[in-house]
């Protein structure tokens, strides 16, 4: 039987006038139905997705929630690669701050939380000063109307979420082919040398993205989750393994995005330190970078792949 997991409000709960809970760890105030989270008193907006899992992971009280269940609630509906959920926790602990180092992975499971939280039935908003902390008899003759407003508060809370995840997704779409079926990012700083090869993935419905530098690249993978594998150079000016080192940092933010290297000589020592690092393959020649890239979009042919 699956946990108890994080959702949008139920119909049960709306009409019931369910009041949301809070949870306090650390120096961090969480309120279900607020995706504003409060760190020392300081307002931090957590996108859709983190702060689906952040309820989730609250929920279950410290008890582990499986990767598999986590994928679908923070992306309900979609077919999404593990690895986007690595990437989903490393924004999550990062928007946390020192209260990050709570979400613990659980190796060959998922992830949970382990700090001591102290839970409440009602949301701990802070009353504005010179408000009475007890309600008068008169806010308590009118609490049925307070609670049918905190119902549609925090309907219209979920419903602003997804209109604007909506408008971001419209907004990353444009210029992009309606029948992609995924997304490679190349990182060369010689772009110009792969001009064949891209067309060519291109021409199979897969959208190519190039940078020049491994900091660029770290950078769009940690906002983006929809690549579904990196092709990188070895080496980049002053820096003979660049290739090598930009793997090196994706594996230790958990990033597990397949990772392939592109270069003219390759060798079995290159093949072996690749394997070591986390990587998937070396390829030398076109006939090879297609032959290791193609498969990974097998299962995604004449579907159209989910917006960054």
């Amino acid at each position: 039987m699956k946990q108890e997991l994080a959702s949008k409000p139920d119909s049960e709960s709306v009409k019931g006038l369910k009041q949301p809970k809070s949870w306090k760890f650390g120096n961090t105030l969480v309120e279900e139905g607020n995706s504003t989270i409060h760190i020392c008193e300081n307002p931090v907006n957590l996108d859709w997705s983190c702060y689906s899992v952040l309820i989730a992971l609250l929920r279950n009280n410290g008890e582990p929630v499986s990767k598999q269940d986590l994928l679908e609630i923070a992306w309900p509906g979609k077919v999404v690669q593990e690895n986007s959920l690595a990437k989903l926790i490393g924004r999550l602990r990062k928007s946390l701050g020192t209260d990050g180092q709570a979400l613990k992975t659980v190796h060959g499971f998922g992830y949970r939380i382990t700090a001591q939280c102290f839970i409440s039935a009602d949301a701990a908003i802070a009353p504005s000063p010179g408000r009475p902390t007890k309600p008068s008899r008169r806010i308590a003759h009118w609490r049925p109307w307070a609670g049918a407003a905190l119902a549609a508060t925090v309907a219209a809370t979920w419903l602003g979420l997804e209109l604007r995840r909506e408008d971001e997704t419209q907004e990353l779409r444009i210029g992009e082919p309606p029948n992609t079926i995924g997304r490679v990012l190349w990182v060369d700083d010689h772009p110009e040398n792969n001009v064949a090869e891209a067309r060519y993935l291109e021409s199979q419905g897969i959208a190519v993205y190039q940078v020049t530098n491994s900091v660029d690249a770290l950078r769009i993978l940690s906002m983006y989750d929809s690549y579904t594998a990196v092709i990188s150079d070895l080496g980049r000016g002053e820096k003979p393994l660049a290739g090598f080192r930009l793997v090196e940092e994706l594996r230790r933010r958990e990033d597990n995005t397949p990772f392939f290297l592109y270069t003219i000589l390759p060798s079995n020592a290159q093949r072996e330190l690749l394997a070591e690092l986390g990587g998937q393959g070396v390829a030398a020649t076109p006939q090879d970078l297609y032959d290791l890239i193609l498969p990974l979009f097998e299962h995604s042919n004449n579907q159209p792949a989910h917006a960054l």
